[in-house]
């Protein structure tokens, strides 16, 4: 009797520990965002991330031209990137090789609201269409090959292993997904899922979407207005890798966006996260910019030694270029990108000041054009 009592009271101890696995951070990492943000950012140097700075002019054709670009990977291929409306491939010369999918109703054909990842693994392409299916393309060819239908809006897309497709839902004003996260295999087959238990209510018309990113063999996520960023292992389940201590007033519930104007302004969230080897870098959002420009500051947080820092943008030493973020980093490389007139400007600041840059830098800038496509910056 009494054993029984005794490995009864074992089993609750082991599923309270296993419980506990979800809600603390690994190796107590705790950070107060809204102090730290308060601080004077520490200034940093390119040269301290990489030794090469490459620019990458992505060419326009009379069918390919766009201002934004929502997702990039670099492919043996080349350059795949998408500004939702369409997936386009360039080669590392920024010369325009095809386009994946394309607007329509038929087989293979979008809705023009799209998120995609590329499977090199399988030498695959997958493209959600809008509160549809997910459409897998060959990646070699660009052909139709495939669909099958997902139940909930998606956020992004990504491919940690060759048969799996993790995929991250998007809360809109008027539903609520019941998981963040599913993984799928290449054929549509739920394997698993990850429950929404951060994102009980419906908040007016604010959205919440994932931040998600794959480095290496390690799957990250960050939905904004949540306070923890989440590591998914190699079993799919979820442990909180870091907890971000915002101090906000206002929860989500009480969150709603009004057109042309500053919502909400002491609000914090992190709008976008990316890795590589020894850093994270975070975009750090203050209130809800209603289509005008979002008010940022940046945060590095150094793995090797768990710190986190408010930093300005990255100093270009490499060529006195302007300054550096990445949007992604993807093997191996940080990629930011600007706009054509950004640099244009830039360069005549530059030159109206006397202050000196490297010639490569002024050779590159005198072939652009104010209407051309963003310029890709790549930091190897």
């Amino acid at each position: 009797m009494k054993n029984q009592i005794l490995i009864k009271i074992l089993i609750l101890i082991l599923l309270f520990i296993y419980s506990c696995r979800d809600n603390k951070p690994e190796n107590n990492r705790t950070f107060n965002v809204r102090s730290e943000i308060s601080t004077t950012p520490k200034e940093l140097a390119l040269s301290d991330f990489g030794a090469k700075i490459e620019y990458i002019k992505l060419k326009s054709t009379p069918d390919v031209s766009f201002r934004h670009i929502q997702k990039l990977q670099l492919t043996d291929k080349g350059i795949y990137l998408s500004d939702r409306k369409g997936l386009y491939l360039f080669d590392f010369q920024g010369r325009f090789v095809k386009e994946t999918g394309r607007l329509g109703n038929g087989p293979g054909e979008h809705s023009g609201n799209i998120r995609f990842a590329v499977n090199e693994s399988a030498k695959e392409i997958y493209i959600y269409n809008f509160l549809k299916n997910i459409m897998v393309y060959d990646k070699e060819t660009g052909l139709f090959l495939r669909d099958f239908p997902v139940e909930y809006n998606v956020c992004e897309i990504l491919v940690p292993q060759p048969d799996r497709i993790v995929l991250f839902t998007w809360d809109t004003d008027r539903v609520v997904n019941p998981y963040e996260v599913i993984v799928m295999d290449t054929l549509g087959n739920t394997l698993a899922t990850i429950a929404n238990n951060s994102r009980d209510e419906i908040a007016g018309n604010v959205s919440a979407y994932a931040t998600a990113w794959h480095y290496k063999d390690i799957l990250r996520y960050l939905y904004i207005y949540s306070d923890s960023l989440y590591t998914i292992d190699e079993n799919f389940e979820r442990q909180i890798y870091a907890s971000l201590k915002f101090e906000n007033s206002v929860s989500r519930s009480q969150l709603s966006v009004l057109p042309e104007i500053v919502n909400h302004p002491d609000l914090l969230t992190v709008s976008r996260v990316t890795e590589n080897e020894r850093y994270l870098f975070l975009w750090v959002q203050k209130g809800i910019h209603g289509g005008i420009k979002q008010d940022i500051s940046y945060m590095l947080f150094d793995k090797h030694i768990n710190k986190l820092n408010k930093v300005s943008q990255i100093k270009n030493d490499l060529d006195g270029g302007m300054d550096f973020w990445p949007h992604w980093v993807s093997n191996e490389t940080m990629i930011d990108y600007r706009h054509a007139y950004e640099l244009l400007d830039y360069l005549h600041e530059l030159q109206n000041k006397g202050i000196e840059f490297s010639s490569d830098f002024l050779k590159f800038a005198s072939t652009l054009n104010e209407n051309d496509n963003p310029v890709l910056i790549m930091v190897r």
